[in-house]
């Protein structure tokens, strides 16, 4: 399972989650959810965006 969408209006974030760095970072993150609890959840990840 991947990280949600990037909100509207960070359109250089999504073009960022192409990138073999970030799925790199979003295979680890997927991990970490898998292993034990992780905060925020992943549906929150990037609500700071939002803010």
């Amino acid at each position: 399972m991947t990280l949600p969408p990037v909100p509207d209006g960070w359109p250089e974030l999504a073009d960022e989650r192409r990138k073999p760095y970030f799925r790199a970072l979003e295979e680890f993150v997927d991990a970490e959810y898998r292993d034990g609890p992780v905060y925020p959840a992943r549906q929150e990840v990037f609500r700071a965006l939002e803010l």
